[in-house]
C-alpha cells in the first residue's frame, strides 16, 4: 500500500481518457487498485452516458464524478502528480457531445479556481509521449477554452 502524499501547489490540469467505450469513477477505482494504486488516480472523471456493459444512458452523459479527494496527489502522470490535476473523460476515441460541452465547461472551472492560464492544460501525451490518451486535439481544446474565456 502506498501513502498519499498531499497536492501541492496546482500548476497544470491534465486531460485523459480512460481508453475504455464505458465506465465510471468506480470502475476506474476498482481497475487502479488491481493494478496496486491506494485508490483511482485521477481527481475527476466526466462520464460519457455509457455505463457499465456498454450501455448508453443519456441521464448520466456529461455528469462530473469526483475520483481521488483533491487534497491528495493523482496517480496518473508519472512526474506531474505533484502539482496536477487528472481529469479523465471515458472513452477512446469517441466522445458525446454533452461530455465533451461538460470537460470544456468543467476544465474552464478549475483553470479559474486555480488562476491558471489555458496553456496549463496538457494531455497526458503531451508529457508522456509514449502514451495516446487523451486521444484528442489538444490545440483544438485550448482553442475553444480561449474562446470561451474570450481571451
Amino acid at each position: 500500500m502506498n501513502m498519499m502524499r498531499r497536492l501541492g501547489k496546482v500548476k497544470k490540469i491534465v486531460l485523459h481518457c480512460s481508453d475504455s467505450e464505458w465506465g465510471d469513477a468506480e470502475v476506474i477505482d476498482k481497475w487502479h487498485k488491481e493494478r496496486g494504486f491506494d485508490c483511482i488516480g485521477y481527481h475527476y472523471v466526466i462520464v460519457g452516458g455509457r455505463v457499465v456493459g456498454g450501455k448508453y444512458h443519456e441521464p448520466t452523459d456529461g455528469w462530473i464524478q469526483k475520483g481521488r479527494s483533491i487534497e491528495y496527489e493523482g496517480a496518473h502522470c508519472r512526474g506531474h502528480n505533484g502539482d496536477s490535476v487528472g481529469v479523465c473523460i471515458i472513452g477512446r476515441r469517441h466522445f458525446t457531445g454533452k461530455q465533451f460541452e461538460a470537460t470544456l465547461l468543467f476544465i474552464n472551472s478549475l483553470l479559474v479556481e486555480y488562476d491558471l492560464g489555458v496553456n496549463a492544460l496538457y494531455g497526458h501525451t503531451e508529457l508522456d509521449p509514449k502514451k495516446t490518451c487523451p486521444n484528442l486535439k489538444m490545440d483544438f481544446i485550448r482553442n475553444l477554452l480561449t474562446k470561451l474565456r474570450g481571451e
